[in-house]
């Protein structure tokens, strides 16, 4: 990662990211990668094994050997990119509607802070 999780982590805490979109984000952002190490762990694991003998392999067992490798790694980016796409497209509504919410203009009915003001009429009574 670019941002030490922890450094994330406080800095996403005071932002206005809602927590289960924080988590469901983190989630699907941490899966490519970690599919991506178990899978190059297990194929390392089996391309040491072919080198060293212990295993025979026969030219189609190469073949699906780089091709699932090249997928994963496919694989990986896309769902990263769209993710990414995703969490960027979230953040900038929430923006949004932050900014439209502060732009809204406040009626006096609408604001408990304000006291409501009635007017007498002329002849001193109210309500006429």
């Amino acid at each position: 990662p670019v941002v030490p999780f922890n450094w994330l982590n406080y800095g996403l805490s005071v932002t206005s990211v809602p927590l289960l979109m924080y988590v469901s984000a983190t989630f699907l952002g941490m899966i490519p990668g970690a599919i991506l190490f178990v899978y190059l762990g297990s194929t390392l694991m089996s391309f040491m094994e072919i080198q060293e003998g212990k295993v025979q392999s026969d030219s189609r067992t190469q073949i699906l050997f780089y091709v699932g490798l090249g997928l994963t790694l496919v694989v990986t980016v896309v769902i990263t990119r769209l993710a990414r796409n995703q969490i960027r497209k979230e953040v900038a509504l929430s923006e949004a509607e932050a900014q439209t919410a502060d732009d809204a203009p406040v009626h006096a009915a609408d604001d408990p802070s304000r006291p409501t003001v009635t007017r007498a009429s002329a002849t001193g009574n109210q309500g006429d």
